[in-house]
């Protein structure tokens, strides 16, 4: 099942960045499970990223999408 897409405005979310990373990522690469307790955005700059959590995909974006995934809960 894939998410709809979802419209966020920066007003809405008000984010502090704390940190910027650029990965180029090889097709099959993944990252394993993690807890991020801030906003996380992922821009797809080319190809398709897939997002799972506990090994079911809940999105899938394309290039030119950003993906916002919430703080993890403590």
């Amino acid at each position: 099942m894939t998410a709809k897409p979802l419209q966020i405005l920066p007003a809405e979310i008000a984010p502090r960045v704390k940190m910027v990373n650029y990965f180029e990522v090889k097709p099959g690469d993944r990252w394993g499970e993690r807890e991020i307790h801030d906003l996380e955005l992922i821009l797809v700059v080319v190809g398709t990223f897939a997002y799972d959590r506990a090994g079911k995909e809940i999105c899938r974006v394309e290039a030119g999408d950003v993906l916002c995934i919430p703080p993890a809960e403590p």
